[in-house]
């Protein structure tokens, strides 16, 4: 469960703060990663 949370919450979290420091096309490849796991 915690580990769960952890891949849910954290890491998302994490990415979104690494996001901020990466180049747009990086930040685009990046959703759209996060976009088809989501599906």
């Amino acid at each position: 469960m915690t580990y769960i949370l952890y891949i849910d919450i954290v890491l998302p979290f994490k990415q979104l703060l690494t996001l901020n420091q990466l180049p747009h096309s990086t930040k685009l490849s990046l959703s759209k990663y996060q976009n088809t796991r989501e599906k």
